[in-house]
């Protein structure tokens, strides 16, 4: 089979151009710049439109003169440029895409919002840009790898939550069985031996209405009494095995999701690794060969618990912020001082943030505080809304969840401050 080129696209190169021609007038401005021009992209087309003041969208029959004189003179500039190769490497600083030419460097409406990041030559501009895109993948390779097994765990731990919620529902009034043997018992010497029903009058109740006993007529009524104590015991017993086993359940989903959000909020391939590592030691990733434990049971691939991240506020206090669980728990339960201030978002997961309160003799700033509750809303789920509820209490107040997972803790004596999330809290 024998290729065929693409269609000509009738576009002229930039050192060609001369003026914009109206090759249809109900056409945007910058789309009419892309069809004319070879090797021009979007982003440049909008900011030759940008930087000569005209709107990118507006139709170009809608100009005036002066508006077009202006688009000719940006474009032949842009022309000029990158004929002369006079470019201009950066980065736009959202990191996702790269120029060379001042043309989009000028254009305050792209660059505005992200700013740029510029190089003295293409190629150092792409090592960058390429280097850190394939660290982005990397990252988004492994957070997708390791969440792939949140997910399937916390799909498994809803099934159980519901499995576990009806069994609860369904047994939650084995008392009345209790009840009804115990009345029957009661009223025995009034019944003959084989009985459909027997009304009698409900004592456990204040008061005392008649009760309407529907029993099984092949048995007698004792018999019927015995199979009342029976259900009773076994839906008490079946209800306490749920509750127990919903509970757990329950703590397990918010461990996961706590899990989840970290994964999300680390940019770190280390900290990633971290949490696998957890994972693995909770037993929902399966141990690698080539990892051996050691005597303690923890993965030796890593040794120890990376430190937390650390800010130091305007007035000289120290923040410590768990970035995953393993961190969280040596940060509260060894690292933490008892006079030292604990934060996390209020009934929601997130990191554990320390105020350090050790070299100001256990006093704290109202400006420390709101700069600690920041950060503990931002390393949260919480990150991308407007405002959170954080709790605070001194770290003497926090004790690990008995039997609980890594980072599971039981707070008291709290107080709770609104904030805005953020990273930076004083920037």
């Amino acid at each position: 089979r024998i290729y065929m080129l693409p269609p000509q696209q009738d576009k002229i190169k930039p050192e060609e151009f001369k003026e914009l021609a109206a090759t249809a007038e109900d056409m945007a401005v910058s789309k009419l710049i892309l069809n004319t021009i070879s090797g021009f992209s979007p982003m440049l087309c909008k900011a030759i439109c940008s930087n000569a003041g005209v709107p990118h969208s507006k139709k170009y029959n809608e100009l005036t003169q002066c508006e077009i004189a202006a688009l000719n003179d940006a474009i032949k500039n842009c022309c000029r440029d990158i004929y002369e190769k006079k470019f201009s490497p950066a980065i736009l600083e959202g990191g996702k895409d790269f120029h060379c030419t001042e043309t989009v460097l000028k254009a305050t409406e792209i660059t505005a919002a992200t700013g740029v990041k510029k190089y003295n030559t293409v190629n150092l501009m792409l090592d960058d840009f390429y280097t850190k895109k394939d660290n982005d993948d990397r990252l988004r390779q492994k957070q997708n790898s390791v969440k792939k097994h949140v997910k399937a765990a916390m799909e498994k731990c809803k099934r159980k939550i519901q499995i576990h919620s009806n069994t609860a529902e369904e047994t939650a009034e084995y008392e009345k069985y209790k009840q009804f043997g115990e009345i029957l018992t009661a009223n025995m010497y009034k019944c003959g031996e084989y009985e459909e029903k027997v009304i009698a009058i409900n004592y456990y109740e204040e008061s005392m209405p008649e009760v309407t006993i529907e029993l099984d007529k092949n048995k007698t009524v004792s018999q019927n009494a015995q199979n009342f104590f029976q259900k009773y015991r076994k839906n008490k017993t079946a209800n306490e095995s749920a509750e127990k086993y919903l509970e757990e359940c329950i703590s397990e989903m918010e461990y996961l999701e706590s899990v989840e959000i970290m994964l999300e909020n680390n940019t770190d391939l280390s900290e990633i690794e971290e949490i696998k590592e957890e994972l693995t030691e909770q037993g929902y990733i399966k141990q690698e060969k080539t990892n051996k434990k050691n005597k303690n049971g923890k993965n030796s691939k890593n040794g120890a618990v990376s430190a937390p991240h650390e800010y130091l506020t305007q007035d000289g206090y120290t923040i410590l912020i768990g970035k995953n669980n393993l961190q969280n728990e040596k940060l509260t339960c060894k690292i933490a001082k008892p006079d030292d201030v604990w934060f996390h978002l209020k009934n929601a997961p997130g990191s554990h943030v320390i105020l350090k309160t050790a070299e100001h003799g256990g006093q704290i700033t109202k400006h420390s505080v709101e700069c600690a509750a920041a950060l503990a809303a931002w390393y949260s789920s919480a990150r991308n809304t407007s405002k959170a509820d954080v709790d605070y209490t001194r770290v003497k107040h926090v004790k690990k969840q008995p039997g609980g997972r890594p980072g599971m803790v039981i707070y008291v004596n709290y107080k709770t401050i609104t904030i805005n999330p953020s990273e930076t809290p004083e920037g």
